[in-house]
């Protein structure tokens, strides 16, 4: 709301008291503490990355939510306590790849909306997601092209 000068009191925007915390958005340095974290609930994650270098920011971001995403429904929907990430450099695009190896949880919660997200946000980049069943386990794999606005 505006008081009646037309601008915005600074409370609206920034809480009374203190700065709004800032932090730069996750990107794929910060896949190894995302692996470690899913690492101490259980899931024995292998991470494999072969990218040097910074890239795009909103790419950065969009593999990082994917790899979040894709391994909370390993966690969920998986008997596996397994599951791999590999990320690599194919050209102009980035692969983003999680699989685990094992069957479904049987009786687990109903589906949500996690791989409509993940398409979404990887489909806002000018990328493609594909994700469906690889034998017992299921996989996710995201390519997302590096020629897009940071």
């Amino acid at each position: 709301m505006a008081p009646s000068g037309g601008t915005p009191r600074r409370s609206v925007l920034r809480p009374e008291g203190g700065s709004a915390a800032t932090s730069p958005q996750p990107g794929l340095p910060d896949l190894p503490a995302l692996a470690a974290s899913y690492r101490s609930a259980g899931l024995c994650v292998a991470c494999t990355s072969t990218v040097t270098g910074r890239l795009p920011g909103s790419v950065e971001l969009t593999a990082y939510r994917v790899a979040q995403e894709a391994l909370t429904n390993v966690l969920r929907h998986s008997q596996s306590g397994d599951a791999r990430h590999d990320v690599r450099r194919l050209g102009d695009s980035l692969r983003v790849e999680i699989t685990d190896l094992g069957p479904p949880r049987p009786g687990t919660e109903p589906p949500g909306h996690g791989l409509a997200g993940m398409t979404e946000r990887v489909a806002a980049c000018g990328g493609r997601l594909d994700a469906g069943p690889l034998g017992a386990g299921f996989r996710v794999a995201a390519t997302l092209p590096l020629a897009v606005a940071a």
